[in-house]
């Protein structure tokens, strides 16, 4: 368990989109061979002691220890006929006193790409099991998370129009469960048509029609519909992603609200180090959330807190999501700078729980050996209640410290501490809370071509 509750798994967009491409943008640089297999298997075990558990107001502090085992695997092996990318992680909780309930889940992605016929025909299966937020509203610990099942799978159908354009059909079928809210749970089918011209060895345009019907377990109804022009060009320094078009989306009640959307992504090496720019705005519901943010464009995904939340009711929401990431990697031989910053804007059709929040957030790590090493951390959050009266606003702040030592080879010992707090201009919903946290992991990793 890391230093804090924001230091366990509540980072931003950005700060996953910007580790993600930092190694997408950098590995090729310290690495002297590309591998067929990549495997690698974590298993930790970590102590922790809170002083208010449960995030509550002053003067209803409940202080606990809490023990967490976690085993993590990955395997990622591409071959001419098929391509995998599996990460999976396996989280037991247990709380000393019980003032929250103990947890086991299993969280992860998965995505297997069978390729029959190379640019021809190919079929997707992928998988992402996430425990996710139920209400942001509430303090966010462990009672208010749950966990959320996506599978989807179809083909890929590449018809050839030339030497430089292809018809591209890519009907799907996806299935989302939710642990608790199973009014959430839906089917849905639907699918797109795509036009793509390779306007160079580089670079692409494409033009795409989409619409997806879901239909939820508890017989409600829903319709999506997009069309978009797309222009997507990957440079020796970077990429960038340019998408512009329309779309739709049906209410519960069968009223359809509609309008712009689009996404403008970069990621670029400047001066050794690389900047992360997003910018989306798009239709989707309460359940699948902000989904396309949490996949990468090559398929390969960054699990971050781009899925669904506030998903007690069945919704149509309109998302807009902008972030900047920069991480300095030559401020000196030893350390490393990381700067972020996000705008998020939910927008409920027939909730009134709009909100809008603006996050900044600061890293730094410094390498006094090879095998010691210090982190620190610190979080600014605003979110803005829109809809309540009086309106609300909160602060939430988070900042700690990290230290990890190389013990033995496959062998990393670890102590972090942190504080969260959280000002709110609406009584009851102030909190603070102080971790300390020891754990040890031992790491395996295998790689062949």
């Amino acid at each position: 368990m890391k230093m804090a509750k924001m230091f366990r798994k509540g980072k931003t967009q950005c700060n996953h989109l910007l580790s993600k491409a930092f190694v997408l943008l950098l590995a090729p640089a310290f690495s002297t061979a590309t591998y067929a297999i990549d495997f690698g298997v974590q298993v930790g075990a970590t102590y922790a002691t809170s002083d208010n558990v449960n995030l509550l107001t002053a003067g209803n502090e409940q202080s606990d220890h809490v023990r967490q085992l976690q085993v993590n695997a990955r395997l990622d092996h591409d071959s001419p006929l098929y391509f995998m990318d599996l990460d999976y992680s396996l989280i037991g909780l247990d709380y000393k006193d019980d003032f929250q309930r103990d947890n086991n889940n299993i969280s992860g992605r998965g995505l297997i790409t069978w390729v029959p016929i190379p640019r021809r025909f190919e079929w997707e299966f992928m998988h992402l099991r996430t425990e996710n937020t139920a209400d942001n509203r509430l303090a966010p610990t462990n009672n208010n998370d749950e966990t959320r099942n996506v599978f989807s799978t179809g083909p890929n159908i590449i018809l050839a129009l030339g030497t430089a354009d292809d018809l591209v059909f890519k009907p799907r079928y996806t299935d989302i469960d939710f642990e608790r809210s199973v009014q959430s749970n839906s089917e849905r089918v639907g699918g797109s048509i795509e036009w793509v011209r390779e306007l160079s060895g580089v670079s692409q345009f494409a033009i795409r029609a989409g619409h997806e019907e879901v239909d939820y377990e508890i017989g409600s109804e829903q319709s999506f519909s997009v069309l978009v022009a797309e222009y997507t060009a990957n440079l020796r320094a970077g990429n960038y992603q340019i998408r512009l078009g329309y779309g739709e989306a049906e209410t519960l009640t069968g009223e359809d609200v509609s309008g712009p959307i689009g996404r403008i992504s970069a990621s670029y090496v400047l001066n050794g180090s690389p900047l992360i720019l997003l910018y989306e705005r798009l239709f989707t519901d309460t359940s699948l959330g902000s989904f396309e943010t949490t996949l990468l464009s090559d398929n390969r995904y960054a699990l971050g807190s781009g899925g669904a939340q506030n998903f007690n009711q069945i919704d149509v929401l309109l998302t807009e999501n902008s972030s900047i990431g920069y991480s300095f990697l030559n401020v000196c031989s030893r350390c490393e700078l990381v700067l972020s910053a996000a705008l998020n804007k939910l927008d409920y059709e027939i909730q009134a729980i709009d909100q809008d929040a603006l996050s900044f957030n600061i890293g730094f790590n410094y390498a006094f050996t090879s095998d010691f090493t210090m982190g620190l951390g610190a979080q600014y959050l605003e979110r803005d209640f829109l809809n309540t009266a009086p309106l609300r606003k909160d602060d939430e702040y988070t900042y700690g410290v990290n230290f990890t030592y190389a013990w033995l080879r496959n062998l990393q010992l670890g102590f972090s501490a942190g504080q969260q707090e959280r000002e709110s201009n609406v009584p009851g919903n102030d909190y603070e809370e102080l971790r300390f946290s020891f754990n040890i992991v031992w790491a395996y990793n295998f790689a062949a071509n």
